[in-house]
């Protein structure tokens, strides 16, 4: 049976060490979705970091920018998966489709998520999204950025409401929204 973990939080709320440890506490091989391109010297520092903090003895990385629903199913072998993160990877889907000028709308980013969702009923063991919470701040003064946080508060709200648990970190610390149901 799969278990869905949703952990979502501003930056640097503590969310991907917070869904490292929470993956931690299960034996098994675990497998880390990343979906961040590298931009620049400092984006490749800060993938360093998060590197650095996990036991590649115990951890195998996979990089994925787009197509998160493949890149579960090519983890059937490792009882967990820390997908980290949703934001990024809403980015690169605007970005994709911005480079084949196409349109992408909120009824796709759900669809993507359903689909992200059935991989994961598949999958069987312990799924944990990373997001960040963008709907706190305030309203975007351009339609790119606006359209971005529509896009991943659409994806954050699908995915919250297929997850068996969601957590909302503040300060390092974690706060419950939903447990399992």
């Amino acid at each position: 049976m799969s278990e869905i973990v949703l952990i979502t939080g501003g930056c640097r709320s503590g969310k991907s060490m917070y869904g490292q440890r929470y993956c931690e506490r299960i034996e098994g091989r675990h497998a880390y979705i990343a979906t961040s391109p590298i931009y620049d010297e400092e984006m490749k520092q800060r993938i360093a970091v998060h590197q650095s903090a996990r036991d590649p003895k115990k951890w195998k990385t996979f990089e994925e920018q787009l197509a998160l629903y493949n890149a579960i199913e090519a983890c059937s072998s490792h009882r967990v998966i820390l997908i980290d993160c949703i934001s990024l990877w809403i980015s690169n889907v605007m970005y994709q489709c911005h480079k084949e000028s196409k349109k992408v709308t909120e009824s796709d980013i759900a669809d993507l998520c359903d689909q992200v969702i059935c991989a994961c009923r598949k999958h069987g063991g312990l799924i944990v999204f990373i997001s960040l919470e963008v709907g706190m701040g305030i309203v975007p003064s351009d339609s790119v950025s606006r359209l971005y946080r529509d896009l991943l508060g659409i994806a954050n709200q699908v995915l919250a409401q297929k997850a068996d648990k969601v957590s909302f970190m503040v300060s390092g610390l974690p706060l419950a929204l939903k447990e399992s149901v």
